[in-house]
């Protein structure tokens, strides 16, 4: 029941290598090329969603982290599948490719002055240093570095994002925050589903 999926799964893979890193650095962007077009393309979907630290709108194309840890945990998975079918130099090659976007991830999206991965980096290059619920993918996706993981999950529960029964998708300390918004300050009961996988990956019952 899995064989006939492989295929497609490997060539959706493949398209994600050779189309959606859009300026060469090896991380993966999202960007409409129609004017009609849905501006943001990760989990956050909706307009304005996106912002960086002083409100400002970022460019696209953009690389959010929970998109790093989609491809990453998508790559990993796969090349387990690959290795039970006796496709073992194809299993190794996305096995290695996993390992190493996790390497370059971890390196660039960190940001030690907050504890917390960056939201993502924009077209310019800049990263978007928004709190936001964002990093909680990466924790559940297994591409954080073990090291990173409890102070990520720190800042998730920190006052401003932690609102005593769920993650705020933005901090209420920044300036775009609205609690009615779609993604700039609402909590999503649907994405801490995803949060009770990562604390529970990483064994942090308490959290969960």
């Amino acid at each position: 029941r899995v064989q006939p999926f492989i295929e497609p799964a490997l060539k959706a893979l493949r398209w994600l290598d050779d189309c959606s890193d859009l300026n060469g650095d090896g991380f993966y962007d999202y960007q409409t090329r129609s004017q009609q077009g849905v501006i943001h393309q990760a989990w956050k979907d909706s307009p304005g969603a996106i912002v960086h630290a002083d409100g400002s709108p970022a460019p696209t194309p953009i690389a959010t982290c929970e998109e790093q840890g989609f491809a990453y945990v998508a790559k990993l998975h796969l090349s387990e599948v690959l290795w039970w079918f006796r496709r073992r130099d194809e299993a190794r090659l996305l096995y290695h490719e996993a390992g190493e976007l996790r390497k370059r991830f971890n390196d660039a999206f960190w940001q030690a002055e907050d504890g917390t991965f960056v939201m993502g980096i924009d077209g310019q290059g800049r990263p978007i240093r928004s709190a936001g619920s964002n990093p909680g993918h990466c924790i559940a996706t297994g591409i954080a570095d073990k090291a990173l993981v409890p102070p990520a999950v720190e800042r998730l529960f920190r006052d401003d994002l932690f609102s005593g029964w769920g993650i705020r998708t933005l901090s209420a300390d920044h300036p775009s925050y609205n609690p009615y918004s779609y993604h700039r300050g609402s909590v999503w009961p649907v994405e801490h589903g995803t949060f009770a996988i990562g604390f529970y990956r990483w064994g942090l019952h308490e959290d969960v």
